[in-house]
């Protein structure tokens, strides 16, 4: 049963999360991002009962696919019903870790923070407005992570078995879901639920015997290994493995230490920009008392910083994808993706130089924070937390080829609970609240322009269709040729082919038949242009335009 003080936070975050939804405004029946991939395999199971991934698809995708048929039916296919989809979870995901906080014993102010820089983080709002996997995966991780909690500072298994069904759950939506449950079996052997007090809803434990931990691991880890396991024996029993898998797979065969490195570092101190409030409310504290601790994680923080700038000029944001110079999503356009050209409104180094800075300064915080959690590996929240924190930070690294940003969304609530837990009796002041503030504005900002160029373009595309320009004459950008001619045409591009930068004398490389229209920010050699297409912006400059071009000498009217 929930308690008063549940039922208030779950109404704040319910008429919070509406809020923020009409705020940006979520219509738009258009694919976004790779969600067009797991949009085509829920159509497909909805429209002729069978399952087909894309080779495209890397993510086990199966209970994804099944609750996006599932709404198909009840709705009618539309992207639109997919990506409320995504919003409910999002919302159900805030509320997760709501209640999670609670288990741990953060509460009040700290717990408020915590909750606003996770549902208000600028990777988990832009991805929720999408049918990404990033988001379910992180909510199925987070009940998870919820009752596996309880199940840890009771000392039983009941509620460790319902986290098993949580993060089988996560399993069969990405494989990384295998980590949270390999995470609750360890904490299940080396922690010791009697030295925290139990939740209201339990009772005090006792000392565990050997066999009674064992059993508890069983039940924490079993369930999430088994569905990996039939996952994989199904999915290449029935020869259903997409190409995207075997990439993922030969990818992770072939991790190396140098990218590791280079990889782990840039997410490290990524998720310390998301993170930058509690740096904010520790730094004092963490400066004055653990001066040589802090010492040592300025040169591991400053080395590798100095070395990214050096070698590449790299300042953040480090990983591509979906936060990039003044906006959120991904700008898969032939100027900006594949001529590699930066987006018209970009500000550069004049930004980037101290937000680079800021983020290490932040890394060498929450490293001294996050370090005071081994003398606390035995309390169940603590160690509990500290090992998905982890177990789920390094599965991500077995992806350093391609590693985006958006694949620390499942590290981010653990690490936020983490750290709230380490910061119990810090201040929660008015630099700390400046400073969220900050990232949630741009969160929302950010989104809502995403959400309207977006709108703008496929606005025009219809317009296009409307003037009877065929789609086989348009290069529309990634997201669109890749719905309507991926799964018709079955190419897939090299990585070479994939990377950014290309030269102008190709077509883009995503499905385009003829390229005779292009949508674009700019003129581009050899095209006029058609129709202009403004949007606003509520980030600089409040305003933006697209270009709807067409060649000098195209061969349609």
């Amino acid at each position: 049963m929930l308690n008063t003080g549940n039922r208030r936070s779950i109404l704040i975050i319910t008429l919070a999360w509406a809020a923020v939804i009409a705020l940006i405004g979520p219509s738009g029946d258009f694919p976004l991002s790779d969600d067009w991939s797991y949009a085509h395999s829920a159509r497909r199971l909805f429209a002729d009962g069978e399952i087909e991934f894309l080779p495209w698809t890397g993510a086990s995708l199966i209970l994804q696919t099944l609750y996006g048929a599932g709404l198909c039916k009840l709705f009618g296919f539309s992207f639109d019903v997919l990506r409320a989809s995504t919003l409910v979870l999002a919302w159900l995901g805030t509320i997760g870790l709501s209640l999670l906080l609670r288990e741990a014993g953060v509460r009040g102010r700290l717990a408020t923070l915590a909750l606003v820089l996770f549902a208000l983080n600028p990777l988990v709002l832009n991805l929720s407005f999408t049918f990404m996997t990033d988001v379910p995966f992180a909510v199925a991780a987070i009940w998870a992570g919820l009752f596996y909690l309880r199940g840890l500072r009771s000392g039983r298994w009941p509620q460790l078995l319902i986290g098993a069904v949580f993060a089988a759950a996560a399993v069969l939506i990405r494989q990384h879901g295998v980590f949270i449950g390999a995470a609750a079996a360890a904490a299940a052997l080396t922690t010791e639920p009697w030295r925290e007090p139990a939740p209201a809803s339990g009772h005090a434990a006792g000392t565990l015997t050997p066999g009674r931990r064992l059993a508890n691991a069983c039940a924490a880890g079993l369930l999430p290994a088994l569905a990996l396991a039939g996952y994989f024996a199904w999915i290449y029993g029935q020869e259903l493995a997409p190409q995207g898998l075997d990439n993922k797979i030969n990818e992770a065969r072939d991790v190396h230490m140098v990218s590791v490195l280079n990889v782990g570092f840039r997410a490290i101190v990524t998720l310390a920009l998301m993170l930058m409030p509690f740096a904010a409310a520790s730094m004092q504290r963490i400066f004055r008392a653990q001066r040589l601790r802090t010492l040592l994680f300025t040169a591991v923080i400053a080395i590798p910083a100095l070395f990214v700038y050096a070698r590449e000029h790299a300042l953040m944001f480090y990983l591509p994808n979906v936060m990039f110079d003044l906006g959120l999503g991904p700008i898969a356009l032939r100027d900006t993706q594949f001529l590699g050209l930066a987006v018209p409104w970009a500000v550069g180094r004049a930004l980037f130089v101290p937000l680079t800075v800021a983020s290490c300064v932040a890394a060498v915080v929450l490293g001294s924070v996050w370090t005071n959690a081994l003398t606390r590996l035995r309390e169940p929240s603590v160690g509990f937390l500290a090992l998905a924190t982890t177990a789920l930070f390094v599965g991500s690294l077995l992806h350093t080829y391609y590693y985006f940003d958006r694949y620390l969304i499942a590290v981010l609530p653990f690490a936020i609970a983490l750290t709230a837990v380490l910061c119990r009796g810090e201040r929660v002041n008015l630099a700390v609240w400046l400073t969220a503030a900050m990232i949630a504005v741009y969160a929302v900002a950010g989104t809502h322009d995403y959400m309207t160029w977006n709108r703008a373009r496929f606005d025009g595309l219809e317009q296009l269709g409307r003037k009877s320009v065929r789609p086989i004459w348009i290069d529309g950008g990634f997201e669109y040729n890749a719905w309507i001619f991926a799964a018709r045409m079955q190419t897939w591009p090299t990585d070479k082919e994939a990377r950014r930068g290309q030269s102008i004398d190709k077509k883009s490389w995503w499905w385009v038949v003829h390229d005779d229209y292009v949508v674009s920010f700019r003129e581009l050699a050899g095209y006029r242009i058609y129709m202009r297409k403004p949007f606003s912006r509520w980030l600089p400059p409040g305003r933006g335009e697209l270009l709807f071009l067409v060649r000098d000498q195209p061969k349609v009217a």
